[in-house]
């Protein structure tokens, strides 16, 4: 099953863009966040199945969907909810979660929203005890808290698969679009969960690299 996250920092990622990287990637499974109400549109008039919830405020459109049959449901969180749904992934029920961390740049108010975030994230992943996917903009890099308690109960995807073949992770975020990314803050973080293929693309328009990838269930 493949995978697509992207920020599309909205309203600047280019829809035909997105869209070209769509069909030459051809993901089972697209999770966006910052996705304006013309990208919405777009991506729900190409995929059945999820939702996707444009919003005109920069931060808070986001995309779940599908090529099968899913349902999205609201994924709590302080601040700025996510989504979440349950695939089938090897024949295995998981979970799949799309969040947008609040931005520590924001201040004291920032932090405070991140921690509870993990916090509510991390409540939600063991309620569910199943094998688990967190993706999006998480706006933390590896070093950073936030991720490190995330690290507590999940792996990072990603990091692992680049190891295997002996190379370092892309970094995703760019302070301009157009710019060398100097940051890895978008993340797919897994639980039972193993990811390979995984690739960087860039959207047009977009301050962030999408990430791709194929994932499998680790075998018990």
């Amino acid at each position: 099953m493949i995978l697509l996250v992207a920020n599309l920092y909205n309203p600047r990622g280019s829809i035909s863009s997105f869209m070209e990287l769509l069909d030459a990637r051809r993901p089972d499974v697209v999770a966006c966040v910052e996705v304006g109400t013309a990208m919405a549109a777009a991506l729900s008039a190409r995929y059945e199945h999820g939702v996707a919830s444009g919003d005109d405020d920069h931060y808070r459109g986001q995309a779940l969907l599908s090529t099968s049959p899913i349902e999205v449901t609201s994924l709590a969180m302080s601040h700025r909810s996510g989504l979440r749904t349950t695939i089938g992934l090897d024949g295995v029920p998981t979970e799949l979660m799309l969040a947008h961390l609040a931005n520590p740049l924001d201040g004291v108010s920032g932090f405070r929203h991140r921690r509870a975030q993990v916090r509510e994230i991390l409540r939600h992943v063991d309620r569910a005890g199943t094998p688990a996917v967190l993706t999006g903009d998480l706006n933390a890099t590896p070093v950073w808290p936030a991720y490190l308690r995330l690290r507590r109960r999940f792996r990072d995807g990603v990091r692992d698969a680049a190891r295997s073949e002996a190379r370092t992770p892309q970094r995703t975020w760019a302070p301009r679009p157009g710019l060398p990314p100097v940051l890895r803050i978008d993340h797919i973080l897994t639980a039972g969960v193993r990811l390979t293929d995984v690739q960087t693309h860039r959207v047009a328009g977009s301050d962030h690299l999408a990430l791709s990838t194929r994932m499998a269930r680790v075998s018990p």
